[in-house]
């Protein structure tokens, strides 16, 4: 508004409360988040830019940069109400530098009142692009798009062929082969050379919203370099293994060879011991390598004093000082306890470093029945026991796991599963022994990934991925397995074991991501963004096929007025209705998605022939013009339909789009329920549509629209009682506009709302001002748009009007047609009993040639009748016109409603109205509309005195 008043002067002190949020934004902006920040009004003024470059201030209509992709992105902002993301484009006012906007819609009340851009450089892209973070030396990324038939890129970066720096553009042939991928729609990566010829691998993606191409690439020399590395290293590592190994053997053949020798000896030691002792026959099997009685390996065993006798003393000679102390000891224990294996165990608790075990023991009896040891071997069991503990722990770990375990033998025969496995699944054990796993398979498993996974086990024993299985009940569920191989010390594989963890729920969340990503979230089907990417694919394929590609727009005719009537919950209805009829016309190659609103777009691919497209569209129109039986209401609707032909009526969406938009115009102009190709004239009659709409917007800014009034006659005595205030424009470059070109293209685009109530206003200040020069007694007639009758504020706006410029009871006449006040007649008689009790005069115009419902007619609190021109113009020749018009004349007397014919223009209807008793009488006959100031001269003349034109 600021900026409406007094230009961009007018909006500095409006920047100047806000500057500490304005520093904010411009510090984001040095920091590289973006460029600029601009505002644009609703007539595509440039109000505001943070950065104040030379878009400052211009229109992006019809202002220096109407063709750039800033205006481009605002008219799309305005006019779909969706914000969108403009290809990368070199943009004038920052010194030619590639630049895209973030263009969004500023709504009020759902209306647009302007939009907000984010303008983004490719210098914000710079960093990215220079950054060679684990590309190595010789490491690129670039970005390129196509300009004819050679590639601009974004910047400049290394390149050995083209010198020390590229060009900002090359021809599309010397570009590299990666680009020439990616611009060309592929996405992949592999092997393949670059430029120069060097091999590379690199990785290509086209970017449809940025129209751009990215390659990323290394050479392949630098990248493999750590592979071979590697390999080297493997090699030597192994090598070195060998050679510790061959040590380490040295090492225990000698270590092996002692514990002989030292075993001859305790031998020897012992067979004297039995000696001194006299023990006779007693004989010990140490299985052992080591007899030395030492703190690491204590062996004893439990021998009887009566045995052993006076000699004992002489066996403890044999064992080493240290020990002595601790066998005592032991001895003396277990003749308390009198258990053979009391001193091993007594020896195991009283040193930590120390586990024995006695085992295969021959126990026998003396004359008394006390036990001694005759015969055993002692074996050190410590290894044995950790491993024992360490398979308790994994029984542990697969018994008490969350995710599903199962264990196949080397056939992939099931030998054990987990209790998860058994919750998840609904099998038990004993159901699943001995079965191959793929009996839980779904179906729904592509073979190729069974393929993948044996090979993977083939190759590196490791797989893991996602799959779908079936439980016991028949129910289908997505999994990730993780599957490992288990190979013994031969290299043969002995076991699998597979884990799997349910993943449905996050399944559920990404499908869900991606619907609202990608779908309208009412009908399915596929929504703006998600178009723009299928389209451009589609494209790519036609063009590169030699195929036509159709593109279709299709608008419901009156859903709005369905929407008004019976509420948003039916239109939603008749919306996911009209959305299943249309995927039954196309293929399901074709793309059908949802623009918003009441708009559908259908692409139909692979056509030889564009003509082709023809049956479809009837098929469309058919099918979606029968009625829909939605809750109990018989709705009727039918699809007004253009279609644009690639690559006839044009190359990108873009084009095919607005053209397709061009055909729906015309298809609606011509009746509705009905499709139309484009053709060039519909471009012609677009651009002159464009031109007008952008000229009334400004009319009515700049207040250069005018009223004219013409006069209204009694026709008992003559006199002028009223004048009719109609709009007229007179534009500086295209010259007088006539009203029956320019009023449809207002109420199409909503401009009716704000020029009706700007007439509103200028007739009762004109009737106000007629007044103060001493007219009086003259009735200001206005006429209502649909629109300002569906407006709630209707009544408060006409009140308004009339407390501003003192208007009184019978002086302001509202004028409604037929059809409007028939379109929803509850409404329009609450909105009417509203006026008239503001003391407003009601007429209804152009009776006759709407749908008439003299029911509703009688509601109706009306005080007038207009009858429409057509049946006076043919009143003295027509005589069913004749009829028409009297039994009007005599229909609206009866109601007590007066009667105002409308284009008198000869005597002969002048006398026959007036025979006919027609109250009130208007037309050239009279007078022609006239500016405000030769109609004060008109109002003026003496009554009675009547001097046709």
């Amino acid at each position: 508004e600021a900026f409406r008043r007094g230009g961009l002067g007018a909006t500095r002190a409006i920047e100047s409360r806000h500057a500490g949020w304005l520093a904010e934004l411009a510090e984001l902006a040095h920091h590289g988040r973006y460029h600029d920040l601009l505002l644009i009004d609703e007539r595509g003024n440039i109000v505001f830019s943070l950065l104040r470059e030379d878009d400052l201030g211009t229109n992006l209509n019809d202002g220096p940069y109407r063709a750039s992709g800033l205006a481009t992105g605002y008219r799309q902002a305005v006019q779909f109400l969706y914000s969108n993301l403009t290809p990368l484009q070199p943009y004038a006012p920052s010194g030619n530098r590639l630049a895209g906007f973030v263009v969004a819609p500023v709504l009020d009340a759902g209306r647009p009142i302007g939009a907000l851009a984010l303008q983004i450089n490719v210098d914000v892209f710079s960093d990215v692009l220079a950054d060679r973070t684990g590309l190595g030396r010789s490491g690129e990324i670039v970005l390129g798009r196509h300009d004819g038939d050679e590639v601009v890129f974004s910047m400049p970066h290394l390149l050995r062929t083209w010198g020390d720096r590229q060009p900002a553009r090359r021809p599309l042939a010397e570009a590299p082969d990666p680009l020439r991928r990616a611009l060309a729609g592929e996405n992949g990566d592999g092997i393949t050379t670059d430029y120069s010829g060097q091999q590379v691998a690199a990785a290509w993606r086209y970017l449809p919203a940025l129209h751009w191409g990215m390659t990323v690439k290394i050479d392949a020399d630098e990248a493999f370099a750590p592979a071979r590395q590697v390999r080297w290293l493997a090699a030597l590592t192994l090598l070195v293994f060998l050679a510790l190994s061959g040590i380490a053997g040295i090492v225990l053949g000698r270590r092996l060879l002692n514990a002989e020798n030292r075993l001859r000896r305790s031998n020897e030691q012992l067979s004297e011991a039995q000696r001194i002792a006299h023990l006779g026959s007693w004989t010990l099997d140490l299985r052992s390598n080591d007899l030395q009685w030492s703190d690491e390996t204590f062996r004893i065993f439990e021998i009887d004093r009566r045995q052993f006798g006076a000699s004992y003393e002489a066996f403890l000679n044999l064992v080493h000082p240290d020990d002595r102390e601790k066998v005592s000891q032991a001895y003396e224990e277990s003749l308390a306890l009198r258990a053979p294996y009391s001193i091993a165990h007594r020896l195991q608790m009283a040193d930590g470093r120390i586990k024995h075990v006695l085992e295969n023991c021959e126990t026998l009896y003396a004359a008394d029945g006390t036990p001694y040891l005759s015969r055993g071997t002692i074996q050190d069991v410590t290894q044995e026991r950790i491993t024992a503990e360490a398979l308790e722990l994994y029984a542990n770990a697969f018994r008490y796991s969350g995710e599903e375990i199962i264990v196949t033998d080397h056939e992939n025969r099931i030998v054990d599963v987990n209790p998860a496995f058994i919750r998840q699944s609904g099998y038990t054990l004993d159901e699943v022994r001995g079965r191959n796993p793929k009996m839980f398979a779904s179906g729904q498993t592509p073979r190729e990934t069974y393929q993948t996974l044996w090979a993977c086990l083939r190759e590196s024993g490791f797989w893991q991925g996602e799959i779908a299985d079936r439980r016991k009940d028949g129910t289908v569920y997505p999994k990730w397995a993780s599957i490992s191989v288990i190979r013994n010390a031969q290299g043969e594989i002995t076991h699998h074991i597979a884990s799997f963890t349910d993943i449905s729920e996050r399944k559920a969340a990404e499908e869900r991501i991606y619907q609202l990503a990608h779908l309208d979230a009412l009908t399915g089907l596929l929504n703006r963004f998600s178009l723009e990417g299928r389209l451009e694919q589609a494209l790519l394929s036609a063009r590169r096929e030699g195929e036509q590609l159709a593109l279709m727009f299709i608008d419901l005719d009156h859903f709005k007025l369905i929407n008004d009537t019976l509420g948003h919950h039916l239109g939603d209805r008749l919306l996911v209705e009209v959305s299943c009829r249309l995927s039954t016309c196309v293929r399901e190659s074709d793309i059908i998605a949802r623009l918003g609103g009441d708009e559908f777009v259908v692409a139909l691919t692979g056509l030889e022939w564009g003509m082709a497209a023809a049956a479809v569209a009837g098929k469309i129109v058919d099918e979606l013009s029968r009625p829909y039986e939605i809750e109990g209401h018989t709705l009727h609707t039918s699809p007004s339909l253009g279609i644009a032909i690639f690559p006839v009526d044009g190359e990108n969406a873009d084009e095919l789009m607005k053209n397709a938009d061009t055909a729906m115009y015309d298809a609606k102009r011509r009746g509705r329920g009905n499709y139309q190709f484009f053709t060039a004239e519909m471009t012609v009659a677009a651009g002159e549509r464009l031109e007008i709409e952008r000229g009334l917007r400004q009319a009515l800014a700049e207040n250069r629209l005018e009223l004219h009034y013409q006069p209204q006659i009694a026709s008992d005595d003559g006199r002028v009682c009223g004048v009719e205030a109609l709009v007229r424009w007179n534009d500086p470059g295209q010259g007088y506009i006539p009203p029956l070109k320019f009023i449809p293209i207002a109420e199409e685009t909503g401009l009716i709302e704000p020029l009706g109530n700007w007439v509103l206003n200028e007739a009762c200040r004109q009737l106000a001002a007629w007044r103060a020069e001493g007219v009086s007694g003259v009735r200001m007639a206005v006429n209502l748009s649909a629109c300002q009758l569906r407006d709630p504020k209707l009544v408060e706006r006409v009140h308004e009007a009339m407390r501003a410029h003192g208007i009184g009871e019978g002086e302001l006449e509202l004028e409604v047609t037929e059809s409007v006040a028939m379109d929803n007649p509850q409404r329009a008689v609450r909105q009417l009993e509203a006026l008239r009790d503001l003391g407003v005069l009601l007429a209804i115009d152009d009776f006759g040639t709407g749908y008439s419902s003299l029911a509703y007619l009688k509601l109706l609190p009306i005080q007038t009748l207009k009858l429409d021109r057509a049946f006076v113009s043919d009143i003295e020749s027509n005589e069913n016109d004749a009829a028409i018009s009297t039994a009007t004349m005599a229909l609206a007397h009866n109601l007590g409603l007066k009667v105002v014919a409308e284009g008198v223009e000869t005597e002969a209807q002048h006398a026959f109205l007036t025979a006919h008793r027609c109250d009130i009488l208007q037309g050239y006959l009279y007078s022609k509309p006239l500016p405000a100031a030769e109609a004060v001269a008109f109002l003026r003349r003496p009554a009675g005195r009547i001097d046709p034109v």
